[in-house]
């Protein structure tokens, strides 16, 4: 993997901001980016203050935030404006339209319920199954034994894979089956076109992100947020260092249009 260098937010932000292509697109995850990660996934918020940071950022460069989680629970724990690209589902929801499963990956997708539930049998308490438009996911990150939340995700991942045009993500203790195939890399490859972009920051924390780290060229910039391997070119700390990072930025691009 590229080595990855741990810089201090405001330095980041100042060598991303005089140095990037423009126009720049900004790609920001949301858990564990936007927002540190908790517990109940329910009970999720953004940073105070980080919506109105991203609202002062998209003023100068576009912003698109793209989320494993699926667009209306997008739309009611985060509330971001009109002015943000919102994407769902890992690519599958771009806010303003509706996904309109086949006959064909509705009768896939109920075989992967099934098979979600029976692993959150498997690792027992405190695993629960989320359900999407197009996918489903096992979360055990409140399971009471590890152990099992292992085994179960493991047993899943395989259960999945005997189930034709099945898509498997494997997160942060969370596996998501899809009906549809679809990639973080793939929805900013398609931003990117639209928006006619030169460079292009992304931002995430998970694995479902380093697709996108993979595929980013040498004028565009990755930042993996908090730890474990990454091909990402720079890591900061957590979703506050985040903050500072997104200030700075703003500040940057804000001098250069002036």
């Amino acid at each position: 993997m590229t080595a990855t260098v741990t810089v201090g937010p405001e330095e980041l932000g100042d060598e991303i901001g005089c140095d990037a292509l423009r126009p720049l697109l900004v790609g920001l995850d949301i858990d564990g980016v936007l927002s540190p990660i908790v517990e109940h996934a329910h009970e999720s918020a953004l940073l105070a203050g980080m919506l109105d940071d991203i609202i002062a950022l998209c003023r100068v460069t576009p912003v698109a935030v793209v989320s494993g989680r699926d667009l209306a629970t997008i739309e009611r724990l985060f509330g971001f404006p009109e002015d943000v690209t919102v994407v769902g589902s890992h690519g599958l929801e771009p806010r303003g339209t509706t996904v309109e499963p086949s006959s064909e990956e509705r009768a896939r997708l109920a075989e992967l319920v099934a098979l979600a539930e029976r692993a959150a049998e498997r690792v027992g308490e405190g695993a629960w199954v989320e359900h999407k438009p197009l996918s489903v996911a096992l979360h055990t990150r409140q399971s009471v034994a590890p152990g099992r939340s292992v085994e179960g995700a493991a047993w899943l991942g395989h259960a999945a894979e005997q189930v034709a045009g099945t898509t498997i993500k494997f997160g942060s203790e969370v596996v998501e089956l899809l009906a549809r195939p679809t990639s973080k890399a793939t929805t900013m490859a398609e931003l990117r076109e639209a928006a006619r972009a030169a460079s292009v920051l992304f931002v995430g924390d998970d694995v479902t992100d380093e697709d996108v780290f993979a595929v980013l060229g040498d004028s565009d910039w990755s930042v993996r947020v908090g730890p474990g391997e990454t091909s990402a070119r720079h890591r900061l700390a957590d979703p506050g260092a985040v903050q500072q990072f997104v200030r700075r930025l703003t500040n940057r691009l804000t001098s250069r249009l002036g």
